[in-house]
């Protein structure tokens, strides 16, 4: 009974809030409304009557060149998390095994150069990401479309 009565009440708190905050009609603007208050911060805009110049297409060797290095981040990065996921999951085990098993686990040496190496690792996984990063900002300052760094051209 307590517990009807209580839902009960939520229930009208609940719809009457909605009442009251609810607005009649939704805000409309017009251009005028528009161009006297601005756009905010919603992106350029550009008038339909002026003509946009779009930058000159590069060259098709600038194409194989960004393509490339693409590419060769890519693999590398492709690498480096097949290098994380093999190291650290060997270290996994490792550990593992020593905390059920003290006698068939691998040695505290072999445990500490795994979790070492699975950090090292992890660090150049990250310093290759970075080089993604870096050479997506490079092509974007450069005005390179993004698909050249995935080869879609």
């Amino acid at each position: 009974m307590k517990s009807t009565v209580f839902i009960t009440l939520i229930f009208l708190l609940m719809t009457s809030t909605i009442v009251v905050f609810a607005e009649d009609e939704p805000k409309i603007f017009s251009n005028s409304d528009l161009t006297k208050y601005g756009r905010g911060d919603s992106g350029p805009s550009y008038d339909k009557g002026k003509n946009v110049t779009l930058p000159e297409p590069k060259s098709n060797s600038d194409k194989q060149e960004w393509c490339r290095l693409g590419k060769d981040v890519d693999d590398a990065m492709y690498k480096a998390r097949e290098m994380v996921k093999k190291y650290c999951d060997y270290s996994d085990e490792l550990q593992s095994s020593r905390f059920w098993n003290k006698s068939t686990g691998g040695s505290d040496q072999q445990t500490n150069q795994a979790a070492l190496k699975c950090t090292a690792l992890k660090r150049k996984l990250e310093e290759v990401e970075m080089q993604k990063s870096d050479a997506e900002f490079r092509a974007y300052q450069a005005g390179v479309p993004p698909g050249w760094l995935r080869c879609q051209f």
